[in-house]
């Protein structure tokens, strides 16, 4: 089944409406959590051309040093991994006491 961008975008702005404002992202290693960073009000922005993305840099303080491996927004809302759907400023490899920094994270809507 094929969507238009038209819709694709709306689903889109749905799940960023479903989750609400300033959810909360959390990293992970593979041994537990960290950093959480309460997001902005207005984490994301409108949907366009199949892709939503980030408003402003997201930043936070690391509680625990690791390899960042995977990530969570919400309560669990949008699972995803590091490297690949969220790029991490400095890279993986977080020191506790630093910040954490997200640059620009988007969802992009699939046809399939």
């Amino acid at each position: 089944m094929k969507y238009s961008v038209r819709v694709l975008d709306a689903r889109l702005n749905a799940i960023r409406d479903a989750i609400g404002p300033a959810p909360t992202l959390t990293i992970y290693s593979g041994k537990g959590v960290l950093a959480r960073i309460k997001l902005p009000d207005q984490w994301l922005g409108d949907a366009k051309g199949g892709a939503i993305s980030s408003v402003g840099p997201w930043r936070g303080k690391v509680f625990a040093g690791g390899d960042a491996t995977r990530f969570s927004i919400g309560n669990n809302d949008i699972q995803g991994l590091v490297g690949k759907e969220l790029q991490l400023k400095f890279g993986p490899k977080l020191l506790e006491g630093t910040d954490v920094i997200i640059d620009k994270f988007m969802l992009r809507a699939g046809n399939g």
